[in-house]
């Protein structure tokens, strides 16, 4: 039996745009659950940070439609790195297989479906088309930044758990 321990800083958006992130996310899990035999998801959806500072560029944070980035879907966002930061060429986590490291840009992450995920968006977006509920591009005056902590038991063939807690959030404003 396998043990991992991830810690890393994310962004999160206020509870009504996170709640429309959350059942996206469990409709691409409940689609994936189909597919294949590994875990799509082991936290909420979330921007993770590689770097201190990130700033949206316009007068609040947004993001947009689905898409995948190295077997990843996400939703990437309009946040700005600063130049030169080290941070901005590597936002790995080492995380555990089949897991590959977090997009560069920062984006939310919904869940890891490898090289599935195409072929997983595709279905997602079939299936949405019937449905009115769901927002292409959400935006927030405000989100908060915490830190994340995700706790993995793993038996490979077997079974594979998570689960995780976040710390003391720090609210945030974008000044107009």
């Amino acid at each position: 039996m396998d043990f991992f321990s991830l810690k890393f800083d994310a962004l999160f958006l206020p509870d009504t745009q996170q709640a429309l992130l959350e059942n996206e996310q469990k409709i691409l899990r409940r689609i994936f659950s189909g597919m294949g035999n590994n875990p799509f998801c082991l936290f909420p959806p979330c921007i993770p940070l590689g770097y201190p500072e990130a700033e949206p560029e316009g007068d609040g944070l947004e993001a947009f439609p689905p898409e995948t980035e190295g077997g990843w879907i996400i939703r990437r966002t309009n946040l700005r790195i600063p130049d030169g930061n080290p941070a901005q060429k590597k936002n790995g986590r080492n995380l555990p297989p089949p897991f590959q490291d977090f997009p560069l840009h920062p984006s939310i992450v919904l869940g890891f479906a490898g090289e599935k995920s195409g072929e997983l968006l595709g279905l997602y977006r079939k299936e949405r088309c019937s449905r009115l509920t769901e927002t292409e591009k959400l935006r927030s005056e405000v989100w908060y930044r915490t830190e994340v902590f995700v706790d993995i038991q793993e038996d490979p063939g077997v079974f594979f758990n998570s689960t995780w807690r976040t710390g003391a959030p720090v609210w945030k404003k974008r000044c107009k």
